[in-house]
């Protein structure tokens, strides 16, 4: 990021209202991972600074950048809620001006007028990953298999250029898929012309030419979910499709959409095939007899805040060894892992007996990690959710405690639809305490196993949200 900031800072100096270049600086200002807390703070201001540069130059700006340029280098602050803190103020600012540009950027794609009420509610559904994707995953598949097609007509735009066995299954659950438009004037008139009710994006926040899709108005009934679990900041998005489980009490004040809450996690979520295990804990270097933590979110959902929790459980558990997954980034996991090695030594403790950073595994890899652990560590202020669907194939023990946002509920949500709740830590302190006991106490493990092979069909296979969903959406046709 240093070097980015430097070469965009130096453009600016010779041209000081370049659009493209004051909004790279803005997101070049955020980090992946984070050395400690204040610099959280620290890089949140310079952010913020930033980007009033870019408020301050106006959709003008913006309206002059022909779309297929902008959607090459157009930016968006993805990394902004990895720090932990509201965004739905810093979103809404960015996403009012972008959706005032958005306005010139598509003069051919009129908005939809909608169709007849005799006619089968035509749903869009426009994401780059109808592909083998945790967005495809959940929610997306799930949706698509159990909506009745009696009344629900679905028509597909794959944004993306990945394909694989997921987009032809794809091309099975949609009336129609398009993937064929190159641009994004050429998608815009496309959806458009479609006629839809309902337009749906899995997700806004991931990818570059979605977020600009999605700042126009295509269709009646414009709406999102959490692929990307947090709000979108965009006028033209009407619905922010949630969980009833995940939000927490004041949800609705966390975003720009209306919070509307789905039954239970609010997918149709089938398990992972079991796989045979493609490793042991000999390949990693891992003893028989050490207790693995198994940590294997994505980097920048460690918070600096939160290391003391390794040091505390390790302080208990003396034969603790917590297991990350590498990104891929050698500066991401190598930043993360000298913040670790810092935080252990500056406390006494040894750092390579007791962390190990395995490198990235792939998509069938991956849940086989469950079977050569104890212990699942839920990250803190960002929980994990496909991560800990697939870890509970192995009825591995999890450890969680419930965030202030919705991201940080995934995780919790599951136990409680498990009739687990009693297993979710009520503090940083409780998690500690309950990461610990796990650790020591071998028969304590083997119950929690028991409980989540006995309890975790629970959240496969329900239809109650997309039977929630469909209600909704024939309710606001009938009213439109």
């Amino acid at each position: 990021m240093a070097r980015a900031r430097t070469t965009f800072e130096r453009v600016l100096e010779r041209e000081p209202g370049r659009i493209e270049a004051l909004l790279r600086t803005a997101m070049a200002q955020l980090e992946i991972v984070y050395d400690s807390a204040e610099q959280i703070g620290q890089v949140r201001q310079r952010y913020r600074d930033a980007i009033g540069r870019v408020l301050a130059a106006g959709s003008g700006a913006l309206q002059r950048i022909p779309l297929a340029a902008l959607q090459r280098m157009f930016d968006w602050p993805f990394y902004l809620p990895y720090q932990g803190e509201a965004v739905k103020d810093d979103l809404a600012q960015l996403g009012s001006l972008v959706c005032e540009a958005a306005r010139f950027w598509a003069p051919g794609a009129a908005p939809a007028v909608g169709r007849k009420r005799g006619e089968r509610l035509r749903l869009g559904v426009a994401t780059a990953f109808f592909c083998r994707h945790s967005v495809w995953k959940v929610p997306t598949r799930g949706w698509l298999k159990t909506l009745d097609r009696s009344g629900i007509e679905v028509i597909g735009y794959h944004l993306g250029t990945r394909t694989d066995e997921e987009t032809r299954s794809a091309e099975s659950l949609c009336e129609r898929l398009h993937t064929s438009e190159k641009n994004l004037t050429g998608w815009a008139r496309r959806i458009a012309g479609d006629q839809l009710d309902v337009l749906l994006y899995p997700e806004i926040g991931m990818d570059r030419p979605t977020i600009l899709l999605a700042s126009m108005r295509l269709a009646p009934l414009q709406i999102t979910t959490w692929g990307h679990p947090v709000t979108t900041g965009l006028g033209t998005i009407d619905w922010y499709l949630s969980s009833d489980l995940m939000e927490p009490p004041d949800g609705d004040t966390h975003y720009v959409e209306k919070l509307t809450r789905l039954a239970n996690l609010s997918v149709f979520y089938d398990p992972v095939v079991e796989r045979p295990t493609a490793f042991g804990r000999q390949q990693f270097g891992i003893g028989a007899d050490q207790i693995v933590y198994l940590c294997c979110q994505n980097p920048s959902k460690y918070l600096p805040q939160n290391d003391r929790i390794f040091v505390d459980i390790l302080r208990a558990v003396p034969e603790a060894i917590f297991v990350f997954v590498k990104s891929g980034r050698p500066s991401v996991d190598g930043r993360l892992e000298q913040r670790l090695r810092q935080k252990l030594e500056a406390a006494g403790l040894p750092f390579a007996p007791h962390m190990r950073f395995v490198d990235p595994l792939s998509q069938d890899e991956f849940p086989s990690l469950g079977s050569i652990s104890d212990v699942y560590l839920d990250s803190l202020e960002w929980s994990g959710c496909n991560t800990t669907l697939e870890m509970l194939g192995s009825n591995l023990p999890i450890v969680t405690c419930r965030g202030r946002f919705m991201r940080g509920r995934h995780t919790s949500a599951m136990l409680q639809m498990m009739g687990l709740e009693d297993h979710i830590a009520t503090s940083a302190e409780d998690y500690v305490a309950r990461a610990t006991e796990l650790g020591r106490s071998p028969s304590l493990g083997d119950s929690w196993k028991h409980a989540i092979a006995e309890w975790k069909p629970r959240l496969f296979g329900d239809r109650s949200p997309v039977e929630h969903l469909q209600r909704l959406l024939h309710h606001h046709r009938a009213r439109s």
